[in-house]
């Protein structure tokens, strides 16, 4: 017996009695006690719950695991360069003409667009005189630089800058055109990637414009005195994988599923006041299609109908939201973002099938502030999708240009630029660490030159003997199949030398033969290969005026562990390492920044210096990141100044900057020859240190067109040393070039570089208190443009070639014969290239000068004191029954006295050519047709020494004019000892 103040319990069996007579009615209603079909009702309710269970199974099962990713066997990033054509800048300009006959109006006026930003390629010069700066009829037109006239002429032909010009020929800066290739290129590269973020949003009322219509209530940001602390984190991996497992990289590519997001969250401290938000969430609809509301509850009539109700009275609706909102606004805290999976369904008249999927789920936590000071909190509130749709959580699809998995992006509705502004505009300061995981791509570059040659080069890390060879590894020619290894066969075969005084003469006495290492005949494949991981961190702070970032630290590593032996022998580490640090500031230049820039312009007239200080202090001029991201291309010549912005880097590479090894293959083609070239060379313990900066005040013109050329305008302070121990033609990778005509066959071992680049320091600067310098002396400090000291060594290069000769009976050269020929020995020599700007005073007195405003024409290089010398240990060449013999130890040297180009490269160079046969003389073989010299016995060839002896050494000059002319002058032909 248990007495209670209101129940007493008393067992009897499993009867319960409670003494209570009103909880004991209730208690027999609940349990159908006094009801004589009760076991009828329990039997229904029993079969509806188990019914129920059936059907959502799957709410208590785990969703099947993620697919396992599989990368392309080489994936590869591809850039085309194409060169610029006069013809298609006429079309262009044609094109120009005729938009502007559509234009016109019915009385015969017509309505002139005159806007050079038109056309993104060069185009014909059509005057030579500049828009002046004060024809301010454009600046009073509407953005983007055009204005309207009406005239009864003639269409108007475009107004075209004196310094946009067709690229004249200059091999190296012609391609303007370029173009980016994607297809080879995966989002499974990514394999893990951590982010943490805290991002400090700015004190005030910010809109952000979701509705086109700006006469509509938009979202407000209603920050209060002090900011708003916005943390965020993010975590991207495989499905099943632990934080830890993410940021392995030695676990193995195909163990990983495809990269999705894990979770992520944002938190606001303190919570955010949003202003708007009921007609916010009505709009947001408009901006999507919901999969839902489309394909299903609109196929249903009743549905149909209660739907264009709820949108016919919507207004309403708004305006009652609106007065409950004035009541009770919302203070955001958190949002919590978790992965879902979802099954396969059929949906729609016809019974659509949708794959199963994975999205994401927003929640969002916070608080309501009822008349201001009652607060009750709301958590991990998941509003439908219709209303706020579901992104995918797969990084594939998430990074598409259609990332919602439950609705469809209407782009057209929404505005990209306003909204990225108003973000923009919010913050205040940032600070984000991001932790990643990744393989990187292959590198191409295809640039096609003016002449027809396209030249392809390709680079990735390791070392892969069959880059820019078809896919798979096999060989079209029946040479079988091409050995290929992954960076974990990498060797180091020379120790890095680090730079003093005699470092030169130290590279060229010291240089010895590489060791290779045997290695089984692997097909490449990027699944096998170690991904890097790469950690970067990264802060700043902006406001209208200024941006400035500042970059702790950015450092990418690798490592591959290797057994030596082939056995279970000692392990041994080799490593890459890529670490940057430095600071970027990018601020509106003031009137001095600007006065500078208008003594550099080829305005017709100058500005004043009040009207520059007006510019510089205008209160309506566009944001940083406004002309950062949306620049105005134009010709009005305060729209241009408009577009002007300064900056400042610095940018510092460390010390510990190496790299194993990177395969390089460079191909080249000509559509008037048959065959083609394709040579792999493999680049060992590649190291990097030094500093490059921005120059003092430097200004960016966001108006002006991208070209390739206009980076000489903005030419770095640097001081950069880079060097590559061991580089080297490995023998599978069945290096050749054809011509059609003739194949060489190229052999390289052992070949070093070292590179010194230099620009922008004078001694005022206290040049010789800077890191890595002992080794330069006075005559190294260069100020104007960039210098660039290279040296370069190799062991032993050989070429072996094998060309066609027509037949010549009368010469005993007959059909089927091919001239065989074989150089070999080593190289060793020192470049040295000046870019600067060239001194133009000597131009301005004849008829045709320079364009200043053109770098191509601005620029000059100058390749003095650059030699280079080849040391012969064989040589020989045979025909037929004929064989040339060149004496071993030969040497041939080559130094430039004096040159002086510009970037076309016409100028004048003169050069120093010497031969030293070592007193003997090349010999001319011959023996009896139909045998070879090689195999003749001694009594069966005769021969003859081609030189006599003043003649086996000796040097000469030649000068090359700017006309392509060839003088000789100097000879000298006898020893100097």
């Amino acid at each position: 017996m248990i007495q209670l103040p209101y129940i007493t319990l008393e067992s009897k069996g499993i009867h319960l009695i409670i003494s209570n007579p009103q909880i004991n009615a209730i208690l027999r209603r609940i349990l159908l006690v006094d009801l004589d079909s009760a076991d009828a009702y329990l039997a229904v309710v029993l079969i509806s719950l188990i019914s129920l269970c059936f059907k959502q199974l799957h709410a208590f099962t785990r969703p099947p695991p993620v697919q396992r990713k599989n990368l392309p066997q080489r994936p590869a990033l591809q850039i085309l360069f194409k060169p610029d054509e006069i013809s298609f800048s006429s079309t262009v300009e044609q094109q120009q003409n005729g938009r502007n006959h559509e234009f016109m109006g019915e009385n015969g006026a017509d309505t002139t667009l005159l806007d050079s930003s038109a056309s993104s390629v060069p185009s014909v010069v059509v005057s030579d005189i500049p828009p002046a700066e004060d024809d301010d009829l454009l600046s009073q037109s509407t953005r983007g630089g055009s204005f309207v006239t009406t005239e009864t002429s003639k269409p108007k032909k475009p107004m075209i800058r004196p310094y946009d010009l067709p690229d004249s020929f200059a091999p190296l800066l012609s391609s303007s055109q370029m173009e980016i290739i994607y297809d080879e290129l995966s989002t499974d590269l990514l394999h893990a990637m951590q982010v943490e973020g805290v991002v400090r949003l700015r004190h005030g009322r910010h809109n952000i414009p979701l509705d086109k219509d700006s006469s509509r209530p938009q979202l407000v940001l209603d920050i209060p005195s002090g900011g708003c602390k916005v943390t965020a984190v993010s975590a991207i991996g495989s499905d099943g994988f632990s934080t830890e497992d993410d940021l392995d990289p030695f676990k193995s590519t195909k163990d990983r599923s495809l990269p999705m997001v894990k979770h992520a969250g944002v938190t606001l401290d303190p919570p955010l006041p949003l202003a708007n938000v009921a007609p916010t969430l009505i709009h947001f609809p408009t901006l999507f299609e919901d999969n839902v509301v489309k394909y299903t509850l609109r196929r249903i009539q009743i549905v149909r109908y209660a739907l264009d109700m709820l949108k016919s009275i919507s207004s309403f609706i708004e305006k009652v939201l609106w007065i409950i909102e004035s009541k009770c606004q919302i203070h955001l805290g958190k949002i919590s973002v978790t992965p879902l999976y979802r099954g396969a369904e059929y949906y729609g008249k016809d019974k659509a099938y949708r794959e199963p999927q994975w999205r994401l789920s927003l929640a969002f936590s916070g608080h309501l502030m009822l008349f201001g000071w009652i607060p009750i909190p709301f958590v991990n509130i998941v509003l439908p999708t219709w209303i706020i749709p579901s992104p995918h959580a797969l990084l594939e699809y998430l990074v598409s240009s259609q990332p919602l998995a439950s609705a469809k992006v209407k782009r057209e509705e929404i505005s990209f630029e306003e909204i990225t502004m108003a973000v923009i505009n919010a913050v205040e300061t940032w600070d984000f660490k991001v932790e990643a995981v990744g393989t990187p791509p292959a590198l191409g570059v295809d640039l096609k030159l003016p002449g027809g040659i396209t030249v392809a080069v390709e680079t990735m890390h390791g070392t892969d003997v069959s880059g820019g060879r078809p896919r798979g590894g096999l060989e079209t020619s029946g040479h079988g199949l091409v050995e290929s290894h992954s960076n974990s066969d990498t060797l180091s075969s020379c120790t890095m030398f680090s730079e003093n005084d005699n470092s030169r003469t130290r590279f060229r006495r010291h240089r010895t033969r590489p060791v290779f290492k045997q290695t089984a005949n692997t097909v490449f494949d990027a699944n096998k290969l170690v991904p890097w991981k790469g950690s970067v961190h990264i802060k700043g702070k902006m406001s209208n005026e200024c941006i400035s970032v500042v970059i702790p630290s950015i450092t990418f590593f690798h490592s591959q562990r290797s057994r030596e032996g082939g056995g279970f022998g000692e392990e041994k580490l080799e490593t890459s390492k890529i670490s940057i640090s430095g600071n970027i500031v990018v601020c509106l230049p003031d009137a001095l920044a600007l006065q500078k820039a208008d003594l550099h312009s080829n305005a017709r007239r100058k500005v004043s210096s009040s009207r520059l200080h007006n510019l510089a202090f205008d209160a309506e001029k566009r944001t940083v990141a406004a002309i950062l991201l949306f620049p105005e291309k134009n010709t009005s010549s305060n729209r241009r100044y408009q577009n002007l912005l300064k900056y400042e880097y610095q940018l510092d590479i460390g010390e510990d900057t190496t790299i194993d090894a990177v395969s390089l293959s460079i191909g080249a083609t000509h559509p008037m020859l048959k065959g083609g070239t394709i040579i792999t060379t493999i680049l060992e313990s590649m190291y990097a240190y030094g500093t490059v900066s921005s120059r003092q005040d430097s200004l960016l013109d966001m108006s002006e067109f991208s070209r390739k050329r206009n980076i000489l305008r903005h030419l770095p302070a640097v001081d950069f040393t880079a060097g590559i121990s061991n580089f080297f033609i490995p023998e599978e990778s069945m290096s050749l070039s054809d011509d059609g005509q003739t194949k060489c066959t190229p052999e390289l071992l052992g070949g070093q570089i070292l590179m010194r680049v230099l620009g922008g320091f004078n001694k005022s600067e206290k040049y010789n208190e800077m890191q890595h310098l002992d080794s330069l002396s006075s005559h190294h400090y260069v100020e104007e443009g960039i210098k660039v000291i290279l040296d370069v060594g190799i062991a032993s290069l050989a070429l072996n070639n094998k060309t066609n000769v027509n037949e010549f009976p009368e010469l005993d050269i007959f059909e089927g014969q091919k001239l065989l020929s074989t150089l070999s020995g080593s190289i060793d020599g020192t470049v040295f290239l000046h870019l600067r700007p060239q001194n133009l005073e000597s131009f301005n007195t004849g008829t045709v000068s320079k364009n200043i405003f053109n770098p191509l024409e601005a620029y000059e290089i100058d390749f003095t004191g650059s030699k280079a010398g080849l040391k012969i240990t064989e040589a020989k060449a045979e025909l037929g029954h004929r064989r040339l013999i060149i004496p071993s130890e030969t040497t041939v040297g080559l130094h430039i006295v004096k040159s002086v180009v510009d970037m076309a490269f016409d100028g004048t160079t003169e050069c120093e050519l010497n031969w030293d046969f070592q007193g003997s003389s090349p010999i001319l073989q011959s023996t009896s047709v139909g045998l070879s010299p090689e195999i003749a016995s001694h009594e069966d060839k005769e021969q003859v020494n081609l030189l006599i002896y003043p003649l086996r050494q000796g040097r000469f000059n030649l000068v090359v004019s700017p006309v392509g002319g060839l003088t000789i002058t100097q000879a000298v032909t006898t020893r100097e000892n």
